[in-house]
């Protein structure tokens, strides 16, 4: 493994954005390699302050009963027959609260794939809270300006997360509207 290779595996790891396979391999191989624990003190080290200004936030009464009414709302037309075609005109459906200033539109709900397309509409200033994936999650920004953690996305942008990945706080400063197709969130109780 050249040093370049060993020094972004190490950031991975530091950072969990390893699958957990590829987690207990990289675990195996730290537990014999001092160069390879180096590397992952370094960025340890490197990251520590990140979270240092950071202040723990609960989140508001009932976000996750929001959350889930509004994932298993979808309009009536969203369920076609076999064969049939689905138009969902910009008018047409409801858009659900999800958290302050967080709207969700379903489009269409396949509940035999266990997919779900919708519209997410963040209001300026508006957050969604950090959360991960269990399938593909497939987004393409529509409109105005967001932000995955760090990562910025504008109208036209294509963002992908792969399943047991896990999403940063997603916000928008201006606002924005996105197309999502992804997991259903399965109920709890």
């Amino acid at each position: 493994m050249n040093d370049r290779k060993r020094d972004l595996l190490a950031g991975e790891y530091v950072l969990g954005t390893m699958d957990s396979e590829a987690r207990e391999h990289f675990a195996a191989q730290l537990e014999q390699d001092a160069s390879l624990q180096a590397a992952v003190e370094a960025w340890q080290r490197r990251l520590a302050g990140l979270d240092a200004g950071a202040k723990p936030v609960d989140p508001p009464a009932g976000l996750w009963d929001r959350i889930e009414a509004a994932l298993d709302q979808a309009p009536a037309s969203a369920s076609p027959t076999q064969g049939a075609l689905l138009t969902i005109h910009a008018g047409d459906g409801d858009w659900v609260s999800l958290v302050d200033g967080v709207e969700k539109k379903v489009l269409h709900v396949d509940h035999e794939a266990g997919f779900e397309c919708y519209l997410l509409k963040l209001a300026p200033g508006a957050r969604l809270p950090a959360h991960q994936h269990k399938m593909v999650e497939e987004c393409i920004m529509l409109e105005g300006e967001s932000w995955v953690g760090d990562l910025r996305l504008t109208a036209g942008d294509f963002h992908l997360a792969l399943p047991n990945s896990s999403h940063p706080e997603i916000y928008s400063e201006t606002g924005s509207i996105a197309y999502i197709r992804g997991a259903i969130k399965e109920r709890t109780g």
